[in-house]
């Protein structure tokens, strides 16, 4: 009887040891739980903080450009504090990360994961590749950890516009360094001199320089992406526009900033705009007199959210808790209509 073993079928990213055919190298695949917060996870925060806390310091004061980098300030002190909330460390250690968090240096020996690469799939989610001791590879998809892969052969590449599939989906890659930074990387590439520390920080942070400073195949693609483009520039992180009205304490434009910001991050896409509004209605019958409104404009639709509530505090908490749900149903939607096309004739 002639065997049916070669008609069976494998999962997209799963290949057998012989087997190489298809798009995708041979690889394999181990899934992850939503893993704990570890050391590795905090030093990386607490570099990302410091490198644009020192971008902030050297802003203009009362410029656009320093308005922005407050606002992404907040948003990463919010996302380190939550970070040492769920990570398993004793109060101690805690406060240990917070006074490093400005320190020059960081508090611990270990280093950050070397981002091997960075890249968007056409509804915009994220997929980050880290460099792991053991040589393999942890793969996060939207800020969570989704797998560990023992290979990536398409890394191997120095041309521009690299694509990299995983689980059906591609991810064209991006750089997460501005067009400055770039210039920076060919000066430094093309004379030999060392650019500023801030700029080393960021492109060694991004894959781009390793840890001797010199030139990855990353950072290679990326020059050859600064000279002839192929696909269009991200655009700028988009700052929140924000009204508020009546009595409020101080500090609430910033955490309804901050939680819009973090929110925005589950939007699958790009967010091109970000309206809200909080109104204190000075009437002592209502009970809950706090008015939050929300609106995130994405390229073809919008999300909204409105709300009521006693505090300031807890409508920005309920507005957060709104948004969230409203993106997670239009990312399901998304998801749906994406296997709906790939099933269709």
């Amino acid at each position: 009887m002639r065997s049916t073993r070669s008609h069976e079928r494998w999962a997209i990213g799963f290949r057998r040891g012989l087997d190489r055919a298809g798009p995708v190298p041979p690889r394999t695949r181990q899934l992850l739980p939503q893993l704990p917060v570890s050391e590795q996870d905090l030093q990386r925060a607490a570099h990302e903080y410091r490198c644009v806390h020192e971008a902030h310091r050297h802003a203009h004061p009362g410029g656009r450009a320093r308005r922005k980098l407050e606002l992404r300030l907040i948003r990463l002190r919010r996302r380190f504090e939550r970070l040492l909330d769920e990570a398993a460390i004793s109060g101690s250690s805690r406060l240990r990360w917070r006074n490093a968090l400005h320190a020059e240096t960081p508090p611990v020996h270990a280093a950050p994961q070397p981002v091997l690469f960075r890249g968007r799939s056409s509804v915009g989610s994220e997929l980050v590749l880290l460099a792991r001791p053991d040589g393999t590879l942890t793969a996060v998809v939207d800020g969570a950890p989704a797998a560990v892969l023992d290979r990536a052969d398409e890394l191997r590449e120095t041309a521009p516009g690299l694509i990299f599939r995983l689980d059906g989906d591609a991810y064209a890659e991006t750089f997460a360094v501005s067009a400055s930074g770039v210039a920076g990387l060919r000066h430094m590439v093309e004379t030999g001199a060392e650019p500023a520390g801030t700029l080393v920080r960021r492109l060694v942070g991004e894959g781009l320089l390793d840890g001797e400073l010199r030139l990855t195949r990353r950072g290679r693609r990326a020059l050859a992406l600064d000279r002839l483009p192929i696909r269009p520039v991200p655009p700028a992180e988009v700052i929140p526009e924000i009204t508020i009205r009546g009595p409020a304490p101080q500090g609430t434009r910033d955490r309804l900033a901050a939680a819009l910001l973090d929110t925005v991050e589950l939007a699958p896409g790009a967010v091109l705009r970000i309206r809200a509004s909080l109104v204190h209605r000075e009437d002592p019958a209502l009970a809950r007199p706090v008015v939050a409104r929300a609106q995130l404009e994405l390229a073809r639709r919008a999300v909204r959210a409105h709300v009521t509530a006693a505090t300031e505090r807890e409508a920005i908490d309920l507005l957060d808790a709104r948004l969230r749900r409203n993106l997670r149903k239009l990312a399901g939607r998304a998801v749906a209509e994406r296997r709906g096309a790939r099933s269709g004739p």
